[in-house]
């Protein structure tokens, strides 16, 4: 319900609550001049979807800037003559993920907390500019440090994906809506994650003036850089919120932060663990996975690979973002309504892992065969709608695991721990890839071990999931 007394703030209750319960109602802050916008946007038991969309583009500039570097790494290893092996390029390029994650590990509690005293808004827009600049620079590095050291810095400035995910609870009301609304921003999330290999596919090596010639990995980067720019513009004229989607107290303004950064852990609740634990094993696995599956694509085919030069790479993603996109609005929202986190999450995580592995078997079809591109981006589309399903599931238990007043903290804290996690992942998976393929007999034998063994240990955390992360974790804990 709403009230009015102080001219630039807005609660949001839960239909039946009563004013006296503080503990129940979510404060929003917002600028005087976007409060008759919200207010109209949102009539009493619904919500404003407005913000939703436009955390939904943010997260998806975010991991355009963070992905698109995925289908050209290789490439871009043998552009700074690290080497002239194609099958030796993984143990360089795991690098460029894992400087971003490494990066993130480093910040993302803290600008979690962060949120919760300044406001998620701010938070957001530091990490688009993150995005924005460092992108830049990345794609005109002279070097191949400085590429690492300009995705160090972009991870290390930018804690949107933590803040963007504790939003959501505070603005969508309790029950369905609220995985659905997590499902479009976690959703869009992973069609960056498609799209931007698409891009980096497409736009790489495309030496359009002498300045391309000489930095041919530039282009998509320059791309992600004006997404980051759009969605700027975006969270300025859509986002309201002078500083926060959280309930803040004089209490809590008070706060020591010397205080907070000695007791880090100690923000995060015992419940949140699991959920938190989770995610890790799933951020690690899927993206040990998804930095070896463009690899995978370069690798000769005698080597179990398919073969493929970066334009086919780049073809083969862009038709799987199209569907993934369409999937996540026009099928997920039916999905969840009708499938709790505690089991949509084991569900998906399982599909998942049975895919990884099958992928062998499309690199023993008919080169250049039209059904070989159909089961190709077919696999590649269910698998991607599959784990996209999973990460949603995932973020909702972690949401409703601690309290509203937490919930930038516990986010920024599993962000950190999984980006631990994930910058072990892609240097860890192309290394061993690379390993895969150096010592193993040629035909595949070397891929097989290695997409085995992640979709195993993924089926494995799924088990774990399913065994111990019960009903609870479909409501929000206050």
């Amino acid at each position: 319900m709403c009230r009015g007394p102080a001219p630039a703030e807005l609660e949001l209750a839960p239909t039946g609550s009563s004013k006296d319960d503080d503990d129940d109602v979510t404060t929003i802050l917002v600028d005087d001049d976007k409060w008759d916008e919200l207010a109209s946007d949102t009539p009493q038991g619904a919500y404003s979807r407005k913000p939703i969309m436009t955390l939904c583009f943010a997260m998806f500039a975010n991991s355009v800037a963070l992905t698109n570097v995925f289908p050209y790494a290789g490439f871009l290893v043998m552009h700074y003559g690290l080497t002239e092996d194609e099958t030796r390029v993984g143990f360089y390029a795991g690098w460029l993920m894992t400087s971003f994650m490494a990066g993130r590990l480093l910040s993302s509690f803290y600008c979690g907390a962060l949120s919760d005293r300044i406001g998620r808004k701010a938070v957001i827009r530091i990490g688009l500019w993150s995005c924005l600049l460092f992108s830049i620079a990345f794609g005109f590095s002279p070097t191949f440090t400085i590429a690492l050291s300009m995705r160090l810095c972009m991870g290390l400035f930018n804690g949107l994906t933590g803040v963007a995910k504790a939003a959501i609870p505070e603005i969508v009301p309790n029950g369905p809506e609220q995985q659905t609304a997590m499902g479009y921003v976690a959703g869009m999330w992973n069609a960056g994650m498609v799209v931007g290999p698409a891009a980096g596919g497409v736009l790489a090596e495309r030496p359009v003036t002498g300045l391309f010639r000489r930095y041919p990995y530039a282009l998509p980067n320059l791309f992600a850089a004006g997404l980051a720019l759009v969605a700027l513009v975006v969270i300025e004229a859509w986002l309201p919120g002078k500083t926060s989607y959280s309930k803040i107290t004089d209490e809590d303004k008070d706060e020591e932060e010397p205080a907070l950064r000695r007791r880090a852990c100690a923000r995060v609740p015992r419940t949140s663990w699991l959920p938190i634990g989770v995610y890790c094993f799933l951020s690690t696995f899927s993206i040990f996975y998804e930095d070896c599956y463009p690899l995978w694509l370069l690798t000769p085919r005698r080597e179990g690979g398919m073969g493929m030069a970066v334009d086919e790479i780049g073809a083969v993603l862009s038709a799987t973002a199209v569907f993934t996109v369409a999937y996540q609005f026009l099928v997920f929202p039916f999905i969840s309504e009708r499938c709790p986190s505690h089991v949509l999450f084991p569900t998906s995580a399982g599909l998942s892992a049975v895919l990884m592995p099958v992928a062998v078997l499309i690199a023993r079809m008919k080169p250049g065969a039209a059904t070989t591109w159909a089961a190709l981006i077919a696999h590649n589309i269910v698998y991607r709608c599959a784990v996209s399903n999973a990460y949603t599931a995932c973020f909702c238990t972690i949401n409703n695991s601690c309290a509203t007043n937490a919930r930038g903290a516990v986010n920024g804290f599993a962000m950190s721990v999984a980006s631990l996690f994930k910058a072990v992942g892609p240097s860890l998976g192309a290394s061993l890839y690379a390993y895969g393929l150096d010592r193993a007999p040629n035909g595949g034998v070397g891929v097989l071990a290695v997409f085995g063994g992640v979709g195993a240990a993924l089926g494995v955390t799924a088990l774990v999931a399913c065994k111990y992360m019960g009903a609870e974790y479909d409501t929000p804990l206050d």
